[in-house]
């Protein structure tokens, strides 16, 4: 893995998060809220990590502080559907923010980890960075869970207290909606460079990222939600799911921000 540093894993000040208030905030006034601090948040100390947070989740251009496509797509949905946008922020989190991607793909489903526990696998992958180094950006992505519905009603990262100590748990996500789904398929296809996948690639042992390493879906889950794709009327897909087939085929012709265009 990468090197931390500021531009890399840690990138936010200690313990700021994504927090949905600021999310809800940006969406309603992102073609002012860098024009002044009517936001409310410390210029110093939370804008800097907020926008490293906004361009890991695709919603700010990488170099500047323009909404991109894919954020303009998400402001428009955030007005009825904010859950379904903060699933794609996580895939996007998921790919482009280094703590969030050890995150996804190191610690497991459905069992709980204290606090001390997760500290250790972070070392562990991170053997040459000092503690305090990697315990600031992890502090920030269970803040992120805290202040977000990443911690509540997508339960990828469930934040609770047994007796006085931190405990974290991964639960499934098996209410993924289709846009979510199909934005994962294609984001990962963007990257593997190949639009032909199977069911049974993000189901392996071995697998580190993905639909299943994002949000745990069983896999009975994910094939029903692949049929209901193909049935969408935009037919971004097609499942080969009869035979003893588990293919699943994206069209080449379109990208992940054609998908929340056609779909949000």
């Amino acid at each position: 893995m990468a090197q931390g540093s500021k531009s890399g894993i840690n990138r936010y000040n200690d313990g700021m998060g994504m927090r949905e208030r600021w999310v809800a905030n940006y969406f309603n006034t992102y073609e002012t809220f860098f024009d002044n601090n009517d936001h409310g948040l410390n210029p110093k100390y939370q804008i800097p990590p907020f926008i490293n947070w906004l361009r890991e989740a695709m919603i700010l251009s990488q170099d500047g502080k323009s909404i991109t496509k894919s954020g303009l797509y998400m402001a428009e949905a955030y007005k009825t559907k904010p859950q379904v946008v903060w699933e794609l922020i996580f895939i996007g989190l998921c790919d482009n923010s280094e703590i969030c991607n050890w995150y996804h793909s190191s610690i497991g489903f459905s069992h709980s980890y204290s606090r001390e526990e997760t500290d250790i696998i972070l070392q562990e992958s991170y053997p040459d960075l000092q503690d305090r180094t990697l315990r600031n950006p992890l502090n920030s992505l269970l803040n992120t869970f805290k202040e977000s519905p990443l911690g509540s009603s997508i339960p990828v990262g469930v934040i609770e207290k047994e007796r006085n100590k931190v405990i974290i748990t991964r639960r499934p996500h098996n209410e993924l909606s289709m846009v979510a789904a199909a934005y994962s398929l294609y984001r990962y296809a963007e990257r593997k460079k190949r639009y032909t996948l199977t069911v049974s690639e993000f189901y392996d042992e071995n697998q580190e990222e993905g639909i299943y390493r994002q949000f745990g879906l069983d896999r009975a889950v994910f094939e029903r939600l692949l049929l209901s794709i193909q049935e969408e009327g935009n037919h971004v897909l097609r499942a080969e799911l009869n035979m003893g087939l588990d293919n699943i085929i994206l069209r080449e012709d379109l990208t992940s921000v054609d998908i929340l265009k056609l779909m949000l």
